[in-house]
C-alpha cells in the first residue's frame, strides 16, 4: 500500500492552528520544546526528535501533524 504523501505546507498550517487554537504563542512553544523559535517561524524542517517533543508539548499526534485528520479517516 503506498504512503500518503507528506506536504510539509499542510504540516505547518496544522502547526500553526494547532498553537492558535491553543492560545499559545510560537515562542512560548519553542521555549517549552527546548528549541528556537525560529524553527516555528522559518518553517524550517524538524528532527524526529523535535518533532516527537513538539506533539508532546501541543498534545497532538504526529499522524495529524504529518498527514491530518483525513489520513485518518483514508485508514478506516
Amino acid at each position: 500500500m503506498a504512503r500518503p504523501k507528506v506536504d510539509m505546507h499542510d504540516f505547518w498550517e496544522r502547526v500553526d492552528a494547532e498553537i492558535y487554537s491553543q492560545g499559545r504563542s510560537k515562542l512560548e512553544v519553542a521555549k517549552t520544546c527546548g528549541f528556537d523559535r525560529k524553527n516555528l517561524i522559518e518553517r524550517r524542517n524538524l528532527s524526529t526528535s523535535f518533532l516527537a517533543i513538539l506533539c508532546k508539548v501541543l498534545n497532538v499526534s504526529a499522524d495529524y501533524l504529518l498527514f491530518g485528520n483525513d489520513w485518518e479517516e483514508e485508514e478506516v
